[in-house]
């Protein structure tokens, strides 16, 4: 008679153990029993053959199955040796011979009868490692097959089953024995078992029979094992105590008793029984229980069930189906659950449940470090079980732990038939509230919130189906709500959900995070047969990642929209696409158990984002093949056309191909290209053999860079063995493919070994020229090896270095060398510079703890020094490291540490009247002076340390604080390090100048939060230090009051910053501010300038608004508005103007500044002579050059060639450098003025490049000017003013034109305003100083007189820019008003004076005064025209004179 059961199919589970395995010998006996009865004959090879059929059919994907031979197979008595099972890891499971002895016959009449099966030794080494679950079918509820016949194993033994620590978290050996029987309902079931520890004492007990008909019951079971035996491991009880179990139940149903002791150590145990006994028409069950179950509860629970917990009641079933709740209750020292109630045999309930605290003290429960203020559950279901009413309501207050609280919970549900009660419709509601709660973890305790309501309205039928009107969730740190149905088959609905602040999140990323996250999903499908879809759309704002290239990628805003499903084997994607700046994604296809086809899209629009080195745009193409149990992936990265450190690399190609990525992953990575005009060449192959993954076809071929290796990788281990080559010529052929400029020679191979369990490795490597980013070598040379390194180290070699640069300073040479034993290994380092000493000394001693014991280090430049004041040792133990007596004297002061550093700390430092100026050691350049004082003691784990410390820097002055003026600094801080915060309590002082408090709290891990707040008052010229690179400088006094909260990558900024009596001076661009005040205010994530006003040289005013966003890059807007204000003062050009402007965009990097500027004047001053310096002449060849000359050449030589383009300066990079577009408009009252030019013009022109370097295009046109040469006034024909770059050097164009005589002569002026060229033509063409002596005296140059020539001379040198003074004579002309003053010899031959002036455009009157009387006169010139002149004269003597001239030049 078959026995049915009456279990339903579940599904599998992946394998977690060993444990299912352990029947793999019934399964292959069972197998051979067709073999047995169905073959005749069989030669003692075929065993073997028989052997690998079986292991075949038994192995599957995931682990593989060998059975050695079968001896016996067409007998009733049968064998099976060596059976093995492993899986990618290799075997973890032996049999060396399994033995049945069964009746074939007993088949034919139904039974399967065993007469013995006999196990040899089972050895399982490890647990298997997980694989994929088995291939279902689809959830369909069906029972599984029925039991075909009765099953009899009349004797089983297990001679000894190993089991390996991995196993059972111990070493174990056991055996065990028994006997089983299975049959119909008036045989039943009936088993019996017994196992022994074999290597420490333990056994198990038991007895099992149950029998339907009749309805017998005996259970007996006993466990006993000494501590640490396998179930205390097992079952995880604190502190593994011994376990004595012992269960005795015995009788019929009517009639049953049982008996309950088990005790596990004196905190653990239960005591107690069970009773079934009929009364008439009912049974009764009575249960009396008392447990000690703290050690069992976790975290606040076993508070609540500290002491004895005791379990009594009394429950009734009736023969007609009723069922009564007498008393049932569970009551600890703190707390009481208790139910009671009914339900009737018409199935009409009446049930309730209830639990409260039990106040210990007043009215407070506490227990251990738990407490509870309120604590009340009430619930009850009444009416028919087809449409009962269900109530439930919890209170709960004043919760807390050691670590963690909650002030309050409440939560009510209600459940209340609808309409018709056969309708089978309910109405549902539920409300939820928490407040007040603060976990113990911090990252965790931001990312919840304290406080948090649900809310819940729906509806449900007969049919299962909920029909959700409101399903809300609203938290501090997030908002969710659906709407629609859910049923066992149904699955209809849209979900909104918001994170509005994702930097609450950063902890638990581990990343400082920022943005706010919005997302809709409409859901679909039918979730019993796991068929679900859901259609995303998911938008973010602000988003930071804390990856900058993720950041610069992703920008600020993406989006991801498109269809993920799930199937109940598999899931599926539709068109899912996420945007951003620089980047699409696209995800197409389904995988499932059995079949895959996903295809994946990324598309990179600038490789800049990425890395500022790269240029041009890069896709990678994914794609998943097989199935989720065998994957298969390919993946190919293309870029056509793109540059790296501004070398060209075209066709850019890798691909990479994985098979069976999860069983047995085998994969092979290939590389192609083009990078600066040579070809690129590479690939690898990675595959999992057994234990180890292997490496091998190692290479990549670019220009004279080629490498090569192979390793073999143990899994488990991470013991490694091979050996990988470099060989570069010239490592710059490699430089566009890492992240630094590279260059030099290098030649390098590196071996690992690994036999006897050591991890081996030896280093031979020779270079020269080598630089890699701000780093280079001159000479490397280096041969080094090490033996067992991560047990026994055992170093040897030496490494020689020549001239390493490094953070801009440079060491001469550098020496270390290593000699080992199996005893210590002796190792040493000395480096040397231009007065730069390091010498150091330590001895590796390998042991269980490895121990470095460092026997001296010390280091000196000039009269710095710090050295260690005696031997030091660090220990290496558990992953870390423990320091013991390091203690360092550096100067006057000194430096102690002692304690554990690793992944958990334990450490203590203080600092003594350190020097700052010990920092010179490292860095000449860096002159500190002042003192350095502080201590720490922190332990906990390194990312979140726990502690104090304690830090003050006395008499602190810089480079830049002397640039800036300021005092000494004196500076302390202090603080604790807890919950992942650092408290922070500092003061800073400089003088008067400076006073300034800071309090709060900084962030220990990634993404903690920030909480600090400054007050006090800071002199504005601390930042001149930075503005001095572009020669700019401000003064002014800083009131501040404000703070800092959220996250390093989202911070929220509060309170205000307040500036008075400032000024800001640019002497290069000719600015100068002063009077300014400002405003500015921070209002969460950015700050926003209230208030900032100034008064220019002039009176004007100018004002500015605006707001920065604490974002990265600070993007940030700015109004700038100036009334009438002298914006450039220099003393080239004066200019004053109105102005609105805007300055936007990323003010870290490149803001726009764009607006427009109405000019009221602009005054251009032609410089009255050229530079003192004049440059010399071209084409110079110095001969016989002095040593010391020659010194002075070669310097100028040298700045020349640091000067030339191209070349890399060492002048810091201005901190703000805008783009520019804006126009200027000056319609007129442009002045140009010098060298006797006085001319208006009016125009208008663009200003565009950058701030640092402004680019003005455009012109201002003459309105009027004149020009004043030695007296003489020309008025200006032609003018203009044209900007063609630079804004502070127009070029100048400007002619004039004057009749002198029968000549028409010209001035041209052109070239730039700091370097003015002038020209003089004349029609009919005269020399210059011929056309000057026209314009400037009317007459040929050999009618000069000597105080003519001497003026003519003074024009020369005005025109040419090289006048050596004042000119005296010109001063007195024009504070006389004349036109013409010389001095010349009279007739008498005695020194005469002339003055003259013009009273027409052809009269003039002059006067001459000389020693005598013949000298004196009076005369009139007339021009008749151009040539001809008449000439009149009165002498004082009384003489008069009339004459007629001719003038003609050739």
């Amino acid at each position: 008679m078959a026995l049915r059961t009456g279990l339903t199919r579940r599904r599998a589970t992946p394998n977690r153990g060993g444990g299912r395995w352990l029947g793999l010998v019934l399964v292959c006996l069972i197998l051979a029993l067709p073999w047995a009865v169905t073959l005749t004959s069989a030669e003692e090879g075929d065993k073997s053959v028989l052997g690998g059929l079986l292991s075949r059919a038994l192995s599957t994907p995931s682990s593989r199955v060998a059975i050695g031979a079968i001896d016996g197979a067409l007998s009733s008595d049968a064998t099976i040796r060596d059976v093995a099972i492993s899986d990618r890891d290799g075997v973890w499971l032996k049999l060396d011979r399994a033995r049945i002895v069964w009746r074939r016959l007993a088949l034919l009449s139904g039974r399967l009868e065993v007469d013995s099966l006999e196990i040899g030794h089972l050895d399982v080494l490890r647990r298997p490692i997980p694989g994929p679950p088995p291939p279902e079918a689809k959830p369909d509820g069906r029972l599984l097959p029925d039991l075909p016949v009765k099953v009899e194993i009349k004797g089983f033994k297990l001679a000894e089953l190993t089991l390996g620590e991995a196993v059972a978290g111990q070493p174990a050996r056991l055996s065990a024995e028994g006997r089983a029987k299975l049959g119909a309902a008036s045989e039943g079931l009936d088993l019996q078992a017994r196992a022994l520890r074999l290597d420490t004492p333990g056994r198990f007990l038991l007895s099992l029979l149950f029998v339907p008909n009749g309805e017998r019951l005996e259970l007996k079971a006993n466990l006993v094992e000494p501590a640490g035996g396998l179930l205390s491991k097992a079952a995880n009880l604190p502190g593994t105590p011994p376990i004595d179990f012992e269960l005795d139940g015995t009788g019929t149903l009517d009639a049953w008793g049982a008996k309950l002791d088990f005790t596990a150590g004196p905190d653990i145990g239960a005591k107690g029984g069970a009773k079934i006994s009929r009364i008439g028409a009912e049974r009764r069950l009575a249960l009396d229980l008392a447990a000690r179950i703290e050690g069992l509860m976790p975290g606040p629970a076993a508070a609540i069930f500290a002491g004895t917990t005791k379990l009594d009641g009394g429950i009734a079933f009736a023969d007609s189906g009723a069922f009564r709740i007498d008393r049932l209750e569970l009551t600890s020292r703190t707390a009481r659950l208790a139910a009671g109630g009914s339900l009737t045999r018409d199935r009409v309930a009446d049930l309730t449940l209830q639990a409260r605290a039990l106040p210990t003290e007043g009215d407070v429960t506490r227990a251990g470090e738990a407490e509870i203020g309120k604590l009340v559950f009430d619930g009850s279901l009444k009416g028919p079980l087809a449409a009962p009413t269900v109530r439930g309501r919890l209170d709960a207050a004043a919760l807390r732990s050691r670590d963690s609280s909650l002030d309050r919970i409440e939560a009510s549900l209600g459940i209340d038939p609808q309409g018709d009660p056969s309708a089978q419709r309910f109405a549902i509601t539920a409300d939820g509230r928490v407040e007040g709660l603060k976990l113990a973890d911090p990252a965790l305790r931001r990312a919840i919130g304290s406080r948090a309501n649900v809310t819940l309205r729906a509806s449900a039928g007969a049919d299962g189906v909920v029909d959700i009107a409101a399903l809300r969730l609203d938290s501090d740190t997030a908002r969710a709500a659906y709407v629609g149905r859910v049923g066992q088959n149904t699955l209809t609905g849209t979900v909104d959900a918001a994170l509005p602040d994702l930097s609450v999140f950063s902890g638990l990323a581990g990343q400082g995070l920022a943005g706010s996250l919005d997302a809709k999903a409409r859901l679909s499908g039918d979730p019993a047969r796991k068929a679900i879809a859901a259609d995303l759309a998911v938008t973010t704002s602000g988003l930071v990642t804390g990856i900058q290239a993720a950041d610069r990628t992703l920008g600020r805003a993406p989006t991801l929209q498109g269809r993920v499903s799930q199937t109940f084997d598999g899931y599926g994607f539709d068109h899912l696409r996420l945007e951003g700046a620089g980047v699409a994604a696209t995800l197409q296809g389904e995988a499932t158990a059995s079949r895959a086809d996903v295809t994946g899209r990324l598309d990179l629009r600038s490789l800049a984002d990425l890395d500022g080195r790269l240029t041009g745009k890069a896709s990678i193409d994914v794609r998943l093949t097989g199935s989720l149990e065998h994957p298969d992936v390919t993946a190919a990265l293309t870029a056509p056309s793109a540059t790296a450190a501004g070398k060209p690399i075209r066709d850019l190609r890798a691909e990479a191909v994985l098979r069976d990525a999860l069983l047995a992953p085998d994969g092979t990575v290939r590389l192609s290209g083009d990078v600066a005009g040579k070809a690129l060449t590479g690939g690898a192959h990675l595959a999992r053999v057994g234990g180890d993954w292997v490496l091998d076809r190692l290479g990549l071929d670019l220009g004279s860079v080629a490498v090569a290796g192979h390793a073999m990788v143990a899994a488990d281990t991470w013991l490694s063995a091979g050996a990988l080559t470099v060989r570069a010529g010239d490592l710059t052929d490699i430089a566009p493919l890492v992240p630094e400029p590279v260059t030099g020679r290098l030649d390098a191979a590196l071996t690992l070994a690994r036999d006897g369990g050591r991890q081996d490795a030896a280093i031979r490597a020779t270079g020269a020229a080598l630089r890699y980013g701000e780093t280079s070598l001159a000479r490397l040379d280096a041969d080094l090896s090490g033996r067992d390194l991560r047990a026994h180290p055992v170093l040897e070699g030496r490494l020689e270095a020549d001239r390493l640069v490094a953070a801009g300073q440079q060491v001469d040479t550098i020496r270390l060398l290593a000699n080992g034993s199996p005893a210590f290994s002796d190792v040493t380092l000395t480096a040397r510079s231009r007065g730069f000493n390091l010498d150091g000394a330590a001895r590796v001693v390998p042991a269980e703890d490895t121990r470095i014991e460092i026997q001296r280090l010390s280091a000196a430049r000039g009269g710095d020094r710090f050295a260690l004041t005696g031997p030091a040792a660090i220990t290496l133990r558990d992953g870390g490291a423990v320091i013991d007596g390091l203690s360092i004297a550096a100067g006057a002061g000194r430096i102690t540490a002692a304690g554990r550093v690793g992944q958990a700390l334990d450490l203590r430092v203080a600092i003594r009247s350190l020097p700052l100026s010990l920092a010179r050691i490292a860095a000449p350049s860096l002159a500190l002076s002042g003192t350095l004082d502080g201590e720490a003691d922190l332990h906990g784990p390194v990312t979140r340390p726990e502690g104090r410390y304690a830090i003050s820097v006395a008499k602190l002055v810089a480079p830049q604080t002397r640039q800036a003026g300021l005092p000494a600094i004196d500076a302390t801080a202090k603080g604790t390090l807890s919950d992942g915060q650092a408290s922070l309590d500092g003061r800073v002082t400089a003088g008067r100048g400076v006073a300034l408090t800071v309090s709060g709290s900084l962030p220990v891990e990634a993404g903690g939060p920030l909480d600090l707040r400054a007050r006090g008052t800071l002199d504005a010229s601390l930042a001149n230090s930075l503005l001095s690179v572009g020669g700019q400088s401000v003064t002014g006094k800083v009131a501040i009051d404000g703070g800092v909260t959220g996250t390093l990558a989202a911070p929220r900024a509060q309170g205000a910053a307040v500036l008075t009596g400032g000024s800001f001076t640019d002497p290069l661009n000719g600015l100068r501010f002063t009077g300014i005040e400002g405003r500015v205010t921070g209002r969460g994530d950015s700050v926003v300038v209230e208030r900032l006003t100034a008064s220019a040289r002039n009176g004007g005013r100018v004002s500015v608004t605006g707001r920065v966003s604490l974002a990265p890059d600070f993007p940030g807007s700015f109004h700038v508005v100036a009334d009438k204000a002298e914006l450039v003062s220099s003393p080239l050009m004066t200019a004053v103007s109105s102005v609105d402007v805007t300055l936007a965009g990323p003010l870290a990097r490149t803001p726009r500044i764009a607006g427009r500027v109405d000019v009221v004047s602009i005054d251009v001053a032609v410089p009255d002579r050229l530079p003192a310096t004049i440059r010399p002449l071209p084409g110079v060849r110095h001969v016989n050059t002095p040593p010391e000359l020659r010194a002075r050449l070669a310097q100028r030589a040298e700045r020349k060639a640091a000067a030339r383009p191209g070349r890399r300066s060492g002048k810091p990079a201005v901190p703000f450098d805008a783009t520019l577009d804006v126009t200027i408009d000056a319609p007129s009252r442009i002045f140009v003025r010098g060298r006797g030019i006085d001319a208006e013009l009016g125009g208008a022109l663009r200003v565009t490049g950058t701030s640092a370097s402004p680019n003005a295009n455009g012109a201002f046109s003459l309105r009027r000017g004149q020009f004043e040469l030695v007296g003489q006034r020309l008025d200006f024909s032609r003018g203009r003013l044209t900007f063609a770059g630079s804004l502070t050097t127009p070029e100048l164009d400007f002619v004039a034109e004057t009749k002198a005589t029968d000549v028409t002569a010209r001035i041209a002026v052109s070239g730039f305003a700091d370097a003015p060229q002038f020209s003089l033509t004349s029609d009919p063409a005269l020399p210059q100083d011929e056309i000057l002596s026209r314009i400037l005296f009317k007459k040929a140059s050999a009618g000069l007189s000597p105080f003519q020539a001497l003026q003519l001379a003074q024009a020369v040198a005005q025109l040419s820019g090289g006048a050596a003074g004042p000119d005296m004579f010109e001063q007195a002309r024009k504070s006389l008003g004349l036109d013409s003053l010389d001095v010349s010899t009279g007739a008498s031959g005695g020194p005469a004076i002339g003055a003259s002036r013009y009273i027409s455009d052809r009269v003039s009157v002059g006067v001459k005064a000389g020693a005598k009387p013949a000298d004196t006169a009076v005369g009139v010139d007339f021009d008749v025209t151009r040539r001809i002149k008449l000439k009149g004269e009165a002498g004082s003597d009384g003489r008069t004179s009339l004459g007629v001239g001719a003038e003609y030049e050739w």
